[in-house]
């Protein structure tokens, strides 16, 4: 079995398990704009379901910007859907991009718009700053990003954040 959408690629599959389900080992999934690499999934493996769309163990996402930064998205489990592209993990996820780590439950990368969401509560913390909320989007081209619900930012870092009432 080969997948090939877009640019996308499915490799080193297995056959099928029992139930007449494909068990993938190792999947590496690429997509391409042209000559550009826009973003690599690879997984420990995957298991097609019934609707066509693939639950990864152990999945790494990683996005790459066109001044060649990486942005590494992992967690313990995610679905990938090869018709729109869109990747969905649903626990224990973590985001490097940098010197910024974000944490959250879940986080979902919409291909169609080129944007990272984390729909719930999210932690992210840099260089002495911790930042939490809920509803982040950001924009793997742009790098720009929003927060829909709310942030509260707590500098560990400046001579303000050590002085205490």
């Amino acid at each position: 079995m080969t997948f090939s959408d877009h640019g996308a690629h499915l490799m080193r599959v297995s056959g099928p398990e029992n139930g007449g389900q494909t068990r993938v080992e190792k999947p590496l999934i690429v997509e391409r704009k042209g000559d550009r690499l826009v973003w690599r999934l690879k997984a420990d493996k995957a298991e097609q379901q019934l609707r066509g769309n693939l639950l990864l163990t152990k999945p790494v996402l990683e996005m790459f910007t066109d001044n060649g930064d990486v942005v590494t998205v992992s967690g313990a489990r995610a679905r990938f859907d090869p018709l729109h592209r869109n990747i969905a993990f649903d626990s224990q996820v973590k985001v490097t991009y940098k010197q910024w780590q974000l944490t959250s439950d879940s986080l979902i990368y919409v291909s169609g718009k080129d944007e990272l969401t984390v729909p719930g509560a999210f932690v992210a913390t840099g260089n002495k700053v911790v930042a939490r909320g809920r509803g982040l989007r950001v924009s793997r081209d742009t790098q720009q990003l929003w927060v829909d619900h709310g942030i509260h930012i707590e500098d560990r870092g400046s001579a303000w954040a050590e002085v205490h009432p």
